[in-house]
């Protein structure tokens, strides 16, 4: 990104009540270092160098944000245990009768396909916590469902293609939007963990995990 596009930026996020410029300081607000962070991406900054810059609240707050857009009620950090394993979930997204377990993961150029394939495996036994009984119906207002179709997700602030390790996608922050506006359209290709209720009753309930 040139000196002149990283100006006009940062006068529209002053404009915009996002960054306060005083002599040579610049003071941004979380929501536009978040902006400010993408535009550095997108212009082909080392995504690992940004991702240095945000606290890992930051990227949740976008994650969130984007899933909020599309009409999916959101709650963050969420606790759940699993017998004596206790687990948090970044972002846990609901829209009937679908759940979306995120993993919110900072770029790292010394990541692996092995590494990847571990960032996964984990988050499958998160999501496979949730829907324990116990933790799902504590943690999200599902009276009335038939069903859940729990997903787990990897999200990244790496400006890359979406890729798929056993069926759970690991999505570039910029593909976000996308992938959840054609979700419909592949959500029965990706692993999921079905909770079902039978007779509407939430304590009567049976449960089926995709391989």
């Amino acid at each position: 990104m040139g000196l002149c596009a990283a100006e006009e930026l940062l006068k529209d996020l002053k404009s915009r009540g996002l960054a306060d410029i005083r002599d040579d300081l610049v003071s941004v607000r979380s929501e536009g270092r978040l902006e400010l962070a993408l535009q550095l991406i997108s212009a082909g900054v080392d995504p690992e160098s940004v991702s240095k810059t945000l606290a890992w609240g930051e990227f949740e707050d976008l994650v969130s944000r984007i899933l909020e857009l599309c009409d999916y009620f959101t709650l963050r950090h969420t606790i759940v245990k699993n017998g004596r394993k206790r687990y948090e979930i970044d972002v846990v997204a609901a829209k009937k009768p679908v759940i979306l377990c995120m993993d919110c993961k900072h770029w790292k150029r010394s990541w692996l396909r092995s590494a990847y394939s571990e960032v996964v495996k984990k988050q499958v036994e998160r999501t496979r916590a949730l829907s324990l009984p116990i933790n799902l119906s504590r943690k999200l207002d599902v009276k009335g469902w038939k069903w859940a179709d729990l997903f787990p997700v990897v999200v990244t602030l790496s400006p890359t293609p979406i890729i798929m390790f056993n069926d759970v996608p690991v999505v570039s922050i910029y593909k976000l939007g996308g992938f959840l506006r054609e979700f419909e359209s592949h959500r029965y290709t990706l692993k999921k963990i079905r909770v079902e209720w039978e007779g509407h009753d939430e304590g009567d309930r049976s449960v089926w995990e995709r391989a």
